[in-house]
């Protein structure tokens, strides 16, 4: 399998501006966050913001950046291609499960980006004195990542029935992960009413609490709910990719 990952590792750094990039964006992204953030500080005379000091969101928004690297992304992409343009039959003529496939060929290429704010990540944290979490943190991501896979597997699955999926993939990402999940806010500083909703969807234990357990540690019940929902997740999945490939036949692709 890891010839896979070596692939897309390969497919990467075949293009050197795409390396560039993908080492150069999260860290721009974190800067112009935490420049805003401080910026609402300044004007407003305070020393924190949303519950955090500003040395503290910087690590919560590089964080958040990762686990936006994470390659399970460019999953619906493959899948759409594949689908559209009638190559699916080679897909699942290799030797592993397709979602598998995917994700290690999208690993490879996202490695880039993944280790620089990883490093960027580690040296906030011991800057900030919560290096000591960072095991209990890539624990969560573990299960982020499967999460994130089946998901993303999920939506690449609904070209059979939309062709194109990047404005599905667009809206219900801003919605799941940027609201729900934490990512353009910490979930903490939202109305009550639209935390109530979070306890009962997903996105909240595999994103907020993954950044969260930086700050916290990891707890016992984190870990069980986000486990937990790793079932449904699974089992939409599989739904979605047995009635797709049963379109993909009937239709071509």
């Amino acid at each position: 399998m890891l010839g896979f990952v070596r692939a897309g590792w390969r497919a990467a750094i075949y293009y050197p501006s795409r390396v560039i990039v993908d080492i150069i964006r999260p860290i721009v992204g974190v800067i112009v966050r935490v420049a805003l953030v401080a910026s609402v500080a300044a004007l407003s005379g305070r020393t924190t913001l949303m519950g955090f000091g500003i040395n503290e969101l910087m690590l919560y928004y590089a964080t958040s950046e990762l686990l936006a690297e994470i390659p399970t992304t460019m999953i619906p992409w493959r899948i759409q291609d594949e689908l559209n343009s009638g190559k699916m039959s080679i897909t699942l003529s290799r030797p592993v499960e397709p979602s598998v496939w995917y994700f290690l060929f999208s690993l490879g290429r996202a490695l880039p980006g993944i280790i620089s704010n990883g490093l960027l990540i580690f040296l906030i944290a011991e800057w900030l004195g919560y290096a000591g979490n960072m095991g209990a943190f890539f624990i969560m991501m573990a299960i982020f990542v499967a999460f994130k896979a089946l998901y993303d597997a999920s939506i690449g699955l609904i070209t059979a029935w939309t062709y194109h999926i990047g404005y599905i993939q667009g809206l219900m990402g801003w919605i799941f992960w940027g609201f729900l999940g934490g990512d353009v806010v910490p979930l903490s500083v939202m109305p009550t009413w639209f935390q109530q909703i979070t306890y009962y969807l997903p996105f909240r234990y595999l994103r907020y609490d993954t950044i969260m357990v930086l700050f916290k540690g990891l707890s016992a019940e984190t870990i069980a709910i986000a486990i937990l929902w790793l079932i449904p997740m699974f089992l939409v999945y599989r739904w979605l990719y047995h009635k797709a490939i049963a379109r993909a036949e009937a239709f071509g692709g």
